[in-house]
């Protein structure tokens, strides 16, 4: 394909890439200096390839949702959905790199649209700065649906057109940084190109994380990954499942959700609540903590010291406590953020007062 059809194909998603002869950016309503037949700084492969990404983004978008809407009506037609779902492998980083996805890809349609509202006005508006982006947005966000619902549906194999599309999206990107090097815009002070070195590392996670579920699927004998428990194994009045929802639901409480509307209605009985998990039991607890007692007071025995209690609860939930340690640290210093923020926007705009008055 010759450069010049590329324009003439893309005209309407790039806009100009290059001023006429007879137009000169030297006008004085625009407040920007140049010469006749200014060349854009954006190449027009550049726009080819954001064509294509926003084209397979919009395919994958249908994609998901169609196959959502078919495994919907079919497990409602079979009465084979389950309220107890089944986490898979990587449930935790998958949904904060999911946060994070779809925060740099809202800074990608931020930058997009201020860069084409800052261009001279002789240049049209070029939907290619923020469409792609805007297009990957809606695709991330049916994709986190998309696997919610594989998650709460035990349909594992679902993720195979997850991964396709991390697979496109990390093509894409790669395509993408690669014009951004030949317009000599590969520097980490180009925000455009640090964006897409983030999206590209956060598709190689996601690429990652389906690869692990996809081999659960693969029958082996030593599983590091818990089978999916047969409905014989769960008891039919168990509904606390906050260890199996994702992340989001544990956050939101929204496995509660039926508890909730019940307490609206009536007071809740003991017989609401169900029975526990097996693990969650005292008894079972009781027995964990005994285990790791008896392999420390061995291990004392054997070295002819005393049994250390603290090395006993460091074993047996000392990751939680440091866990829980770690969250409350955080969570007093993020209180002195806003602080120190009024602070500096306070003093800043004393040294700029003061600067004025002195000019």
């Amino acid at each position: 394909m010759a450069l010049g059809t590329v324009k003439d194909d893309f005209s309407w998603f790039c806009g100009v890439l290059k001023l006429p002869t007879n137009v000169s950016l030297d006008d004085p309503d625009d407040g920007r200096n140049s010469v006749e037949g200014h060349e854009d700084d954006n190449g027009p492969w550049l726009c080819v390839v954001s064509a294509v990404g926003t084209a397979l983004h919009s395919v994958f978008l249908l994609l998901f949702v169609v196959l959502l809407v078919i495994f919907t009506c079919r497990l409602n037609a079979q009465s084979s959905r389950t309220s107890n779902p089944q986490r898979c492998p990587g449930n935790v980083l998958r949904w904060l790199i999911l946060a994070f996805l779809l925060f740099i890809l809202s800074c990608a349609i931020g930058e997009g649209v201020l860069t084409d509202s800052t261009r001279p006005q002789v240049f049209p508006t070029q939907p290619y700065l923020y469409l792609p982006s805007l297009c990957a947005l809606l695709a991330t966000f049916t994709a986190a649906v998309y696997y919610n619902s594989m998650e709460r549906w035990r349909k594992f194999h679902m993720s195979l057109l997850s991964i396709f599309y991390w697979i496109t999206c990390f093509a894409i990107q790669a395509a993408t940084l690669w014009c951004l090097i030949q317009l000599g815009h590969g520097s980490v002070e180009v925000l455009r190109f640090d964006l897409s070195l983030c999206l590209l590392a956060a598709y190689v996670v996601f690429i990652i994380l389906d690869l692990l579920v996809l081999k659960t699927l693969v029958p082996c004998r030593n599983l590091s990954y818990r089978p999916t428990p047969t409905s014989d194994s769960i008891p039919g009045d168990l509904y606390y499942v906050h260890d199996d929802v994702s992340v989001l639901s544990q956050v939101t409480l929204g496995w509660l959700t039926k508890f909730l509307r019940l307490g609206n209605k009536r007071s809740l009985e003991r017989k609401d609540l169900g029975s526990l998990p097996e693990r969650h039991t005292s008894q079972e607890n009781f027995k964990r903590f005994k285990e790791v007692f008896l392999k420390e007071k061995a291990n004392a025995l054997k070295n002819n010291q005393k049994v250390s209690l603290f090395r006993v609860f460091g074993h047996f939930c000392g990751i939680r406590l440091l866990a829980v340690g770690l969250l409350k640290v955080v969570s007093v210093f993020v209180k002195f953020v806003t602080p120190a923020a009024i602070r500096v926007l306070i003093f800043s705009g004393l040294a700029t007062t003061s600067d004025h008055l002195a000019t």
